[in-house]
C-alpha cells in the first residue's frame, strides 16, 4: 500500500532529496539533469545543468516508465527495474525510487561520454539513498 503524506511531510522529503541531487551532481559533472516525481508524474524536485520544465519532463519520464512496465508484462519479463534512453547527447536511466512497488520514480541524464555501466550504478545508487529517505519515520 503506498503511504500517504503530509504537505509537511512531502516538503521535508523534497529538502532533504534536493540537498542530497545538489551533492551529487557537483560530484558528478556528467549529469545534465535529475528529477524525482511521484508516479503520476507530479515533480517532487529536478536538477537541470541547462533549463528545463520539471512538470513536463516528470509526466514525460513517468509515461516511458509506465510504457516500459506494460511492455514487460506483456513481453513476459518480469518487473521492469529500469529503463535506459541512449540517445546523441544523453544516456538516461529511469528507475522506481525503492522498487517496483514505489510512488516515486528517478530519472538520471548523463553525458553521453559517461560509461553507461557508471550511469546506472550511479542512478541506482542515488535512487537507494532516496528510498532511505523516504522510508525515514516522521
Amino acid at each position: 500500500m503506498t503511504p500517504k503524506w503530509t504537505d509537511a511531510q512531502i516538503k521535508l522529503i523534497r529538502e532533504q532529496v534536493d540537498a542530497e541531487m545538489s551533492q551529487f551532481a557537483a560530484k558528478m559533472t556528467e549529469v545534465q539533469t535529475m528529477i524525482v516525481s511521484t508516479s503520476d508524474g507530479r515533480p517532487l524536485t529536478a536538477f537541470f545543468s541547462t533549463s528545463g520544465d520539471k512538470n513536463r519532463i516528470g509526466a514525460m519520464i513517468s509515461s516511458l516508465l509506465a510504457v516500459c512496465e506494460t511492455a514487460s508484462r506483456e513481453l513476459v519479463a518480469g518487473r521492469c527495474l529500469s529503463a535506459i534512453v541512449s540517445a546523441e547527447n544523453a544516456n538516461v536511466v529511469v528507475l522506481r525510487v525503492g522498487g517496483t512497488n514505489s510512488q516515486f520514480v528517478l530519472a538520471v541524464a548523463f553525458d553521453a561520454k559517461l560509461m553507461l555501466g557508471t550511469a546506472l550504478r550511479m542512478t541506482h545508487d542515488f535512487g537507494d539513498l532516496v528510498a532511505r529517505i523516504v522510508a525515514t519515520p516522521f
